[in-house]
């Protein structure tokens, strides 16, 4: 199992408008990293490419306790989660956490650009702010 979490990113919107803003899926383009390509996304579900990488796509998880998005098929079960922490009533606190079921040998390989992926969605949330 490999588990990542991103930095925390600060941001100037409440935890409650930025679940809202990440619940849609529309908006989870505006916060990918500037590599990704063909971004498209339903009501339930957004699919992107990254450089080197397979199709990625990921579908809304409803039993989730703030945001997350689940692998729609693939060979590899992962998700990517959204945490947030309130520290005002416009402002938060906010990381992303990856949990993808992989061998070791595929843990040891992913976890880098995984670990700039979450980093840089992190980072990019502040996009959301406006």
């Amino acid at each position: 199992m490999l588990k990542l979490k991103s930095q925390l990113s600060g941001l100037h919107i409440s935890r409650e408008t930025l679940k809202e803003k990440l619940l849609n899926t529309a908006n989870f383009g505006t916060i990918l990293p500037s590599e990704a390509k063909n971004f498209k996304y339903t009501e339930d579900s957004i699919q992107f490419t990254l450089a080197s990488m397979p199709e990625i796509r990921l579908k809304k998880k409803s039993d989730s306790d703030f945001v997350s998005y689940a692998a729609a098929g693939g060979k590899m079960p992962f998700s990517i989660s959204c945490q947030a922490i309130d520290k005002s009533d416009t402002t938060c606190e906010a990381y992303f956490e990856f949990s993808g079921d992989f061998n070791p040998m595929m843990a040891m390989m992913a976890k880098k650009p995984l670990q700039k992926f979450i980093d840089t969605l992190a980072s990019n949330l502040s996009r959301l702010e406006k």
